[in-house]
């Protein structure tokens, strides 16, 4: 195995401890903490604050967030099972 071999298994490592810690903490919340949220529009960069975090379904946004990190996860998983 080379160094960059080495390397690059131990950055998706740390990827892939950081996404079950994320995944972790999705999988046991069950709401949001704080009332509002910030919003930033990419075109502009306008700021939009004091967004209403009880307009936001926090039950479809855990689903969905759950399901794009277990994702995320399975393809970080397979890279690092490839890079060896």
């Amino acid at each position: 195995m080379t160094n960059e071999q080495l390397q690059n298994g131990a950055k998706l490592a740390e990827q892939i401890g950081a996404l079950e810690a994320q995944l972790e903490g999705w999988k046991r919340a069950t709401r949001f903490m704080y009332e509002n949220v910030t919003l930033l529009c990419k075109e502009d960069g306008r700021v939009f604050d004091k967004i209403k975090t009880s307009f936001i379904d926090f039950d479809v946004m855990k689903t969905l967030t759950i399901a794009r990190i277990e994702k995320e996860l399975s393809k970080l998983k397979t890279d690092f099972e490839n890079s060896n």
